[in-house]
């Protein structure tokens, strides 16, 4: 069965974020300070460093969030399969054109001249920093 999209937008374009679903209810007792679970979640939404030692952390949240924030910013899904394999994925793509200072670029045209640049840089810095 396939996901719903974990952004929507209302007729007047107002954003609202779903469920990411990286979280997990565990034991409340003082005594369990570890869960041992599968993380389970998006393609791409996952951090990059989960699959390298198995191991999530409040960081793996934080890249998750980066992925989304570009995503609205770019008003595209995370994976399109069949582009370049630079773009393929979103959170690497808009990473790469932060660097090499490209991303108004790849910027939904919809943004241009409706949103002050200097809050389109700083959103865009900060995502930049959650997938950094």
């Amino acid at each position: 069965m396939p996901r719903k999209p974990l952004t929507l937008a209302n007729s007047l374009r107002l954003a609202k974020v779903l469920d990411i679903g990286l979280s997990k209810l565990g034991p409340t007792s003082p005594l369990w300070t570890h869960v041992s679970t599968v993380v389970q979640g998006s393609i791409g939404y996952l951090d990059p460093e989960y699959y390298r030692r198995q191991h999530s952390s409040e960081k793996s949240d934080v890249y998750s969030f980066g992925v989304v924030m570009f995503e609205v910013l770019c008003a595209r899904p995370l994976i399109i399969q069949g582009l370049s394999k630079e773009k393929v994925n979103l959170a690497h793509w808009a990473h790469l054109c932060y660097l090499k200072g490209t991303l108004d670029e790849i910027i939904d045209l919809h943004l241009t001249g409706q949103v002050a640049l200097m809050a389109l840089q700083k959103f865009s810095e900060v995502a930049e920093k959650c997938v950094r």
